[in-house]
């Protein structure tokens, strides 16, 4: 077992094969098929050969969601997602890296402003927005 926790984010999207579809090819998430209700419910990892290995998870649940009192006809609220990509003995260059795979799959992806850019804050990031318009983050810290 992991000395650190796993931390799972339930996502929620209008249409879960869509996002399937885009964390899949664009981001490179993996679908654990065991857990996968098409049209309602599918687990996403990233990293790792299992979910229970992986850096991120995601939990995409069709929205609305009738057991949260979601109204019909809403959108869903926008989150804001953020992965650290900082790999050992190297520095903000991943981030780049990260960005051009995004960039060769060739999937529509939101890419906000030009592309990675060293903040103010600290961090080296570029950001997307996925189909339900959620921001997904990458960064490393500078």
């Amino acid at each position: 077992m992991s000395a650190e926790p796993t931390f799972l984010v339930y996502l929620p999207v209008t249409d879960v094969e869509a996002s399937v579809k885009w964390y899949t090819t664009a981001l490179g998430f993996k679908l654990n098929e065991a857990t996968h209700y098409p049209g309602n419910y599918a687990h996403i990892y990233l990293g790792g050969p299992s979910a229970k290995e992986s850096r991120a998870q995601l939990m995409l649940r069709k929205f609305p969601g009738e057991y949260r009192h979601e109204t019909e006809g809403t959108k869903p609220p926008v989150y804001d997602l953020m992965w650290d990509v900082c790999e050992t003995g190297k520095g903000k260059e991943v981030v780049d890296a990260w960005l051009e795979k995004v960039k060769k799959t060739g999937v529509e992806v939101g890419l906000q402003g030009t592309g990675a850019a060293d903040k103010e804050w600290g961090t080296r990031q570029f950001e997307l927005r996925d189909p339900d318009g959620h921001w997904v983050t990458f960064f490393a810290y500078l």
